[in-house]
């Protein structure tokens, strides 16, 4: 055991501090050269590592102190030293828990990926291999401290610690099971076994709900600081009637009505079983209000074409045989236009028009659904009307309603669009920009 690896004066570098930064700094490369192959902004994959390393220290702190609040009662405890996982006395480099900063981690960084509009299980997927990386790497950290160590054994693999160290203050310097070395491989193995399942190519989302299975099936290292007695106990209190609560009728019916729920519904009953209940539904909250993020910060959007059919303008993925306006682009918006999700309309809307046949003369916004606007989206929709005169593109708004109008003459955008330039439907717009 090796808690210092060296002194720099009277300043000493710790070997796990040591052992988690060259955790997130080879995890990190690795996830922006893959991000990189794949064409996923890079810089933003970057932001969400960085965001999962301070989220990460902070959930490890989190559960660690809450299974540990006896350690903070009395002389030398307090919220002070709870909320420092880094200083002395009793806590020090032992007050961490591994899963705490992997379900923040996870949660903070998805959450992040959904704010920026870009594919979240795509980048879960390249991100996911890192994270066990890291923790491989981690764990020999752990290992150097003489912190996360299991239960007392006298098979050959079983290793004494020195006098000082955690394992020794409970065993009494008798051999240990090191498990830190066991996550650390099982870590390092599950990073290129998720390897392999990238590189392959799979649906999005399969590495990233592999990468679940596999931190749920190596969990049972959390087991082996008990005894052979203890386990059996611990799973028939309580794994086994976790396993009888599965409801294969009511996933049916969940999958039925939503697969997102599934999802949020799998990854708590994940972490009923390898964290506990309490720490289960704190993610399954988080989880939910990451998604009701994703869904505003990128709602549903169309180019929309005109049915001879239904006599109406519809949306041209679900209806190919509408059809569009030459020269003309339709688009509508189907959601509050708001700060967190400006950046994706700006993005949308040009999309739209570089991939409409050229030459385009017209954007006709449909404003059906845009209920409101705010300091961020009357930026976006100036920009858009200013890159659009750089383009020579007319910009004209269809069915805007009264309290939008109001916003609009309000926020000055009125003036700057033209009062000319706003119709009552959308047919309106598009024969208008036709004739002209």
């Amino acid at each position: 055991m090796h808690p210092i690896l060296f002194r720099i004066g009277s300043y000493e570098v710790p070997a796990y501090g040591v052992a988690l930064t060259i955790a997130f700094a080879v995890g990190i490369a690795i996830a922006r050269r893959r991000a990189r192959a794949v064409g996923i902004d890079e810089e933003r994959v970057i932001d969400a590592c960085l965001i999962a390393l301070a989220t990460s220290l902070v959930g490890a702190r989190l559960l660690w102190v809450v299974t540990h609040l006896e350690v903070f009662r009395g002389p030398g405890g307090g919220w002070l030293q709870a909320m420092n996982p880094f200083g002395g006395g009793r806590g020090g480099y032992t007050g961490l828990s591994m899963m705490g900063g992997v379900v923040l981690a996870t949660v903070s960084s998805l959450a992040y990926l959904a704010w920026r509009g870009l594919p979240l299980l795509r980048t879960a997927d390249l991100l996911a291999p890192s994270v066990l990386l890291g923790e491989g790497i981690t764990r020999i950290g752990c290992f150097l401290n003489g912190c996360c160590y299991g239960h007392a054994c006298t098979a050959w693999y079983c290793l004494p610690f020195p006098a000082g160290s955690g394992a020794h203050d409970a065993f009494g310097g008798e051999p240990v099971l090191p498990t830190q070395l066991l996550a650390s491989a099982l870590g390092i193995a599950g990073f290129f076994a998720l390897s392999a399942l990238w590189r392959a190519r799979l649906r999005p989302g399969a590495v990233f709900f592999a990468f679940l299975a596999w931190v749920g099936a190596t969990r049972d290292d959390a087991l082996l600081p008990f005894s052979v007695q203890q386990r059996a106990t611990l799973r028939g209190d309580f794994v086994d009637p976790v396993s009888r609560l599965i409801d294969a009728a009511q996933w049916q019916a969940l999958a039925r009505s939503s697969r997102t729920e599934v999802v949020i519904a799998a990854i708590a009953a994940f972490f009923v079983v390898t964290v506990g209940v309490l720490v289960a539904i704190v993610v399954a909250v988080v989880l939910s209000i990451v998604d009701v993020v994703r869904r505003v910060a990128a709602p549903d959007d169309a180019v929309l074409g005109w049915s001879e059919r239904d006599k109406r303008y519809t949306d041209v993925k679900s209806d190919p045989d509408a059809t569009i306006t030459p020269g003309v682009v339709v688009y509508r918006f189907n959601g509050r236009l708001f700060f967190a999700n400006a950046h994706f309309f700006k993005r949308r809307v040009w999309a739209a028009v570089d991939g409409a046949p050229k030459p385009v003369r017209c954007l006709v916004l449909d404003a059906t659904a845009l209920s409101g606007i705010d300091a961020s989206s009357v930026d976006a929709l100036a920009e858009v009307h200013a890159g659009c005169q750089t383009r020579n593109i007319t910009l004209d708004i269809a069915h805007a309603t009264s309290d939008l109008r109001v916003r609009l003459d309000e926020t000055g955008l009125t003036e700057l669009f033209g009062s000319d330039n706003f119709y009552p439907t959308v047919p309106a717009a598009v024969e208008n920009a036709r004739e002209g």
